[in-house]
């Protein structure tokens, strides 16, 4: 088979998925607020936890674009169950960027497989998005470091089997590690279970390290590369948050629009209102743009091109705006029923507005972008 028809297959088996699984249980998901183990199982068998990873470890080797198309697809109609893929594709993420080969041998193939679950762990209570201020250290000692600190808003930490925590080397001022370690471990703490506005059915812990022992044959790269293994995990991740934020709006708009072709007032479809098509045109165009951003910040990442930082952050901080915007319109324009349960767009709004906030806040996309674009024009 060509490139495009295992891109065309996978993807009429994702919209299947979507139609006959994940539709019937978003609602669910999200009143329960547990996580959807059976949509894990189900994402697993058909290889979607491990997209990105090459197939000679056992994954699938779909680039940025192919991920991109799946995660829009399942995010339409619910973002906890497209969050499955992108947290363990971030998880991953740092293991591709930084293993070795033993390391990605010895990991990759069991979490391409959706046998174990991937946790990235870099937040600190007082280290958001000013990652250098981390406190989180790894002490050298025989055979290894000893990890001490505490890490908040981690996804997935109460659930995965491998987490990659980032931190610094020892007392030194600018010297990051990444180390992966293996769960339940001794010295390892889930210390709170957050509860969220949105996104109920993926959990978010904060986790706390006492004098946790890496071995050096868990550690990624060199020590003190973790801060490089970090932000170019970010890069990719941002592009896949980005498209959950899209896929949401998306929806979103769809549902919107199923509901302006039906309901009648004053004699005639909403839909035939000039006022109501001008926002939904609006919503469509920004919605389009921003896919094109997207696809451009994943296509200059598997091409390893000195643009993916900058249309990556260009790419999470359009894409998740419009996907945000939109959710709010399209639940306005359904009047009363927009703010019922019955109805999924209180839930895609309260969802979308997670994707401003992770991987970066969306004030922080800007800094990155204004930081790479200065320094082009110094060039």
């Amino acid at each position: 088979m060509t490139p495009a028809e295992v891109r065309e297959g996978l993807m009429e088996t994702v919209r299947a998925v979507v139609r006959d699984r994940v539709v019937p249980r978003a609602a669910d998901i999200d009143r329960d607020g547990v996580f959807p183990d059976d949509i894990r199982k189900l994402f697993s068998d058909l290889g979607l936890l491990g997209l990105s990873v090459p197939e000679a470890y056992g994954g699938f080797g779909a680039d940025m674009e192919m991920t991109l198309d799946v995660v829009l697809e399942i995010a339409a109609a619910c973002a906890n169950c497209a969050n499955i893929v992108t947290q363990q594709a971030l998880g991953i993420a740092p293991i591709l960027y930084g293993g070795s080969e033993v390391q990605k041998r010895r990991w990759l193939p069991a979490l391409a497989a959706g046998e174990t679950l991937a946790s990235f762990a870099l937040t600190e209570p007082g280290a958001g998005s000013d990652n250098r201020s981390m406190r989180t250290v790894f002490k050298p000692v025989d055979g290894g470091f000893r990890l001490t600190g505490s890490k908040v808003f981690i996804t997935w930490g109460n659930i995965a089997q491998v987490m990659t925590v980032f931190g610094r080397l020892g007392s030194q001022d600018g010297a990051f590690m990444a180390g992966v370690i293996e769960l339940p471990v001794e010295g390892f703490m889930v210390n709170r279970l957050e509860e969220k506005m949105g996104m109920h059915g993926s959990p978010t812990t904060q986790v706390s390290f006492d004098a946790v022992f890496v071995p050096n044959e868990n550690v990624l790269g060199r020590p003190g590369e973790g801060l490089r293994i970090a932000l170019s995990s970010l890069d990719s991740g941002r592009v896949e948050i980005g498209a959950l934020g899209l896929g949401i709006g998306r929806g979103a708009l769809a549902a919107a629009g199923r509901y302006l072709l039906q309901r009648e007032q004053f004699g005639r479809p909403l839909a035939e209102y000039q006022g109501l098509r001008f926002k939904i045109a609006d919503h469509a165009t920004r919605l389009e743009a921003a896919f094109q951003l997207l696809r451009a910040a994943a296509q200059a990442i598997d091409a390893r091109s000195s643009d993916a930082t900058r249309l990556a952050a260009m790419a999470k901080l359009f894409a998740t705006d419009a996907g945000m915007d939109a959710a709010t319109d399209a639940l306005g324009l359904l009047g009363g029923y927009g703010y019922l349960r019955d109805y999924p767009l209180e839930r895609m709004m309260r969802d979308a507005k997670a994707m401003q906030i992770v991987e970066g806040t969306n004030e922080i996309q800007r800094v990155v972008i204004a930081r790479e674009w200065f320094a082009r024009l110094r060039q």
